[in-house]
Parts: C-alpha cells; sequence; structure tokens
C-alpha cells in the first residue's frame, strides 16, 4: 500500500491484464488510425471504458489517482487510447446527477457495449467556448438538436453523445444524445498523432432527445463543461508520463549498447545531462499528478495543480520525443517507429484538453487570485 493509501497492485494486476494487446496493436491503432477489433474486444471484457464508473453499475470504480495510474501505464503503449477512454469517463460524469434516470447508460457505458463522445469543439469555436452554434430547441417535453462538432473525440465509435450547445435565450446547455436517425458521422480525422481515438465531424440534424437528457442548463452547463474539461487533464497528463517512461526505456536501451568513436553514449556527459533533466522533470510532474488526484479524491480543489501538471507534463513530453529522436539519430526518424509515434503523439498533449498557453493563462489567474487575497503565490499546504 502506497502512502497515497493506493492500491497500486490492483492496479497493475489490471493493467497486465492487456499489456500484451497494447505491444500487440498499438501501432496498429495508429497506423489504421482506429481501434483493432481485436483490442477493443478485450478492452470491452475487461470493463476498461468503465474504469472510473461505480461498481453497482458494472464498473471498475477507480478512485482518481487510480486512473491516473492507469493512465500513465496506458500511455507508454497508445495516449490515444488513454484519451479515449478518458472522454468515456468524462460523459458518464455527466450522467450521475440524474443516474437513476440514466442506469442502462450508465451499465453499458461500464461493460463497453456504449461508448460516450463529448462534442464541445466546433469549426469556429475550440477554446473560446463562447462561438459554439450547436442549437438546442428546448420544448415542453423534447428538445431537437441542430449543429455539427469537430474535433470530437471518441465520434467514430460512439452510442451516446454529451452535446455542448446553447438555446434561444443564448443560454449554455448540456445534452446526452444517442446516436439515432439524424446523427451522421461525417468524416474521421486524419490527425498527425492521437491516431485511434476516433477524432471526428459529427453533424446533428433535426436530432430529437427527450426533455430529460438536457441535464445542465444556463452557467450550470458552462460550469460543469469546465469541471470535466479540467478533469480531464489530469489523465492527460498522466499519460504525458507514460510516454516520457516509454522514450527514458527506449533512450536508456539505446545509449548503453550504441558506440561513436570508441565509447558507449552512455559514458558522454551530454546525454547524461539531457536524459537526467528529463527524468527528474518528469517525476515533478507525477508527483503533481498524484497530489492533484488525491485532492479531487478528498473533494478539494486542484484546478491550479492540475493545470500545472497538464502544461510541464507535454513540455517534458515533447522535449524528451524530440531529444530521443536526436540521439538515435537517423534510428529514430524512421517512420513508423516508437519514437515517431510518440513524438506525433507528444505534440497532440501541448494542444488538447487546453493549448500550453491556456494553461499558463489559468495559472496566472490564479496567481492574480492568490495575491488579491494576500495568500501564498506557490501552494503551501496540500
Amino acid at each position: 500500500m502506497s502512502v497515497l493509501n493506493l492500491d497500486l497492485k490492483k492496479v497493475e494486476e489490471k493493467f497486465e491484464r492487456i499489456r500484451g494487446y497494447l505491444e500487440k496493436y498499438s501501432a496498429k491503432m495508429d497506423e489504421e488510425n482506429r481501434i483493432p477489433e481485436e483490442l477493443l474486444a478485450t478492452l470491452r471484457g475487461e470493463k476498461i471504458f468503465g474504469l472510473m464508473i461505480p461498481e453497482k453499475y458494472g464498473g471498475l470504480g477507480y478512485s482518481i489517482v487510480e486512473a491516473a495510474v492507469f493512465s500513465r501505464f496506458i500511455g507508454r503503449y497508445s495516449p490515444a487510447l488513454a484519451l479515449s477512454m478518458m472522454v468515456n469517463s468524462q460523459v458518464a460524469e455527466l450522467l450521475y446527477d440524474n443516474e437513476t434516470y440514466f442506469e442502462d447508460y450508465l451499465k453499458k457505458m461500464a461493460s463497453g457495449e456504449f461508448i460516450g463522445g463529448l462534442g464541445i469543439t466546433e469549426v469556429g469555436g475550440g477554446s473560446d467556448i463562447n462561438r459554439i452554434k450547436t442549437f438546442f430547441r428546448i420544448n415542453d417535453d423534447k428538445a431537437i438538436v441542430n449543429g455539427e462538432k469537430s474535433f470530437l473525440t471518441n465520434g467514430l465509435y460512439a452510442d451516446v453523445f454529451a452535446l455542448l450547445g446553447k438555446t434561444s435565450e443564448n443560454e449554455f446547455v448540456l445534452g446526452i444524445v444517442p446516436k439515432a436517425s439524424g446523427v451522421e458521422i461525417v468524416r474521421t480525422l486524419d490527425l498527425v498523432g492521437m491516431r485511434g481515438a476516433g477524432v471526428a465531424i459529427v453533424r446533428f440534424d433535426n436530432v430529437e432527445i427527450p426533455k430529460e437528457n438536457i441535464v445542465y442548463l444556463g452557467k450550470t452547463a458552462l460550469v460543469k463543461t469546465l469541471e470535466i474539461i479540467n478533469r480531464g487533464r489530469i489523465f492527460t497528463a498522466a499519460s504525458s508520463v507514460g510516454v516520457v517512461e516509454a522514450l527514458l526505456d527506449n533512450i536508456i536501451s539505446w545509449v548503453q549498447e550504441r558506440e561513436v568513436f570508441g565509447k558507449k553514449l552512455s559514458d558522454n556527459d551530454y546525454i547524461q545531462q539531457v536524459v537526467g533533466d528529463i527524468a527528474s522533470d518528469i517525476e515533478s510532474v507525477w508527483a503533481t499528478v498524484l497530489f492533484a488526484g488525491l485532492r479531487m479524491d478528498k473533494g478539494l480543489d486542484a484546478r491550479n495543480l492540475i493545470s500545472v501538471a497538464k502544461l510541464n507534463g507535454a513540455k517534458v513530453a515533447m522535449r524528451a520525443a524530440v531529444i530521443s529522436m536526436q540521439i538515435l539519430a537517423s534510428h529514430g526518424y524512421i517512420r513508423g517507429s516508437l519514437v515517431d509515434r510518440l513524438c506525433r503523439d507528444a505534440k497532440a498533449l501541448e494542444i488538447m484538453e487546453g493549448t500550453n498557453e491556456v494553461q499558463r493563462m489559468n495559472i496566472f489567474k490564479q496567481l492574480l487570485r492568490s495575491h488579491k487575497k494576500g495568500k501564498h503565490l506557490i501552494s503551501l499546504d496540500y
């Protein structure tokens, strides 16, 4: 048992049940830009999509810290799969306030029979969600949904979508939209990285849903959206740790074997310095992820810590990928290699769930708030 009261053995044993499939199919997932059926069947059988869904619905009921550890393990092989799992958990979270009504959805999402897709971004509105144009026309007993979502993670696989839109009164609305007549997968986006996460453009044309499927309205819809986005960032940060760990493992194996001018690369001072820096920085990121997860599990505010972890995790992952490619030289510049895949994925980590610039902005705003209140600018008590 760890000092964080984390049942690490439980998480490791669950991961070991799918590790072989990740080793076998992660490259194929990247190449084909979709989760191979053999891997998908294994994930469903092990209830991996139900990682954080409560056990009473058939999920695994993992805490945030436990799920972060699992995301780190997945990130070593496929950050795209970690993203897909995370989004499914985000959609499930939106159902808990009316869990009796959505009980069937939750059970199917826990088993992997249903996969959830999260639709926020549009062509004209990414981080600036005020520009969203998806429209919900709400009547006495139903709502009609029209709009088009871009970069919708799990869009290719989703059976149920959580959509952020607006009403005729220009209020924000969060609605649950099952895949039905009027839902069209326009196309799967051919991304540079995060391939296989089913990121797609999805159109909603006069899709009718029961009024009960409107889960949040007005300011509450916006606040809840920002909450689940922020919650997702801790898992993005965790998967970035997995990316760096995989790259470090690759580097260490290489430099112990490779000789240049009669000297092993592992004896080179420059190699020792840059690799030592990467290892040091990613340890700090992981500590921040764990602290943030622990606070969240206790119901405490961790927004600033999450932004710090997400920002620094993405930066270290990108730097580690570039340095890996430089150290391996031509061998790191081969299409389809581990370094190639993780380098493309690392760049996505700097963009998704709020860009690095957005995280810096969030951190700066927290500094302003703390300064105005006379509080410590750097966290004192975790």
